[in-house]
């Protein structure tokens, strides 16, 4: 699914997104909901979490 700008990673019953960008975490989240509904599993929502990364400046050396 990288082609799609997300990714999604499981292991047991956890699951880890990761994306490119919001609307393409938010994509990936309706494909996830859709699957479940399908495998008649619930998500819950009070162990699940967003965490937003963003890439900082790299730090100059001195002299540079």
């Amino acid at each position: 699914m990288r082609e799609n700008g997300f990714e999604v990673m499981a292991y047991a019953d956890d699951l880890a997104i990761t994306g490119n960008g919001r609307c393409n975490i938010r994509r990936a989240i309706k494909i996830v909901e859709g699957w479940t509904i399908k495998a008649k599993m619930k998500i819950n929502k009070n162990k699940s979490g967003i965490m937003i990364m963003k890439k900082k400046a790299g730090r100059k050396r001195k002299g540079e």
